[in-house]
């Protein structure tokens, strides 16, 4: 809700759908967009799997912020790239990390994947008890190159929540 009221409008959205491994988020979004002015889906999925047909190819923006790990990172925007329907598609990604390292392996696997910096925003989203991150992370806006590379066809079962979670070189 917030990317749309910061960088777009809802007459902008032809149809949304929304994906969390939580089913309270999924429920709670549910509601929450119950009365939205376009079609909507809710899905629980885990995106250690592949996205469900329906949902590869089929959007010209994603808004992702997986968990803030270069594994999880790499694999929430290889989904975003199967979800992506042509060169040119945009990507909001949030990414919290303080660490210049773990900064610099993310923007590499951004281009490794296919994908170009638009834009950062820094400190876009703000979230309580997140220590680790100062409390915030960026938001990235991303541009699909003409060369996407989807990297992750099946399911994925590397460690994706700890800070000891290995950069993913092949999946």
């Amino acid at each position: 809700e917030r990317v749309v009221r910061r960088l777009g409008s809802t007459a902008s959205i032809a149809r949304l759908a929304v994906v969390d491994v939580d089913p309270a988020v999924v429920e709670h979004v549910s509601r929450a967009l119950a009365a939205a002015p376009f079609p909507m889906l809710c899905l629980e999925l885990d995106l250690r799997d592949p996205l469900p047909p329906s949902l590869r190819g089929a959007f010209d923006t994603v808004v992702t912020d997986p968990p803030y790990t270069v594994a999880g990172a790499r694999l929430f925007l290889a989904r975003a790239a199967e979800a992506l329907d042509a060169t040119g598609g945009d990507v909001f990604f949030s990414f919290g990390s303080r660490r210049p390292g773990v900064a610099l392996l993310v923007q590499r696997a951004i281009a490794e994947l296919g994908f170009t910096i638009v834009r950062v925003q820094r400190d876009f989203n703000e979230y309580v008890g997140a220590g680790v991150l100062g409390g915030t992370s960026s938001l990235y806006h991303l541009s699909a190159a003409s060369e996407l590379r989807r990297v992750v066809a099946d399911r994925y079962d590397g460690p994706l929540y700890t800070a000891d979670a290995p950069a993913l070189t092949a999946v």
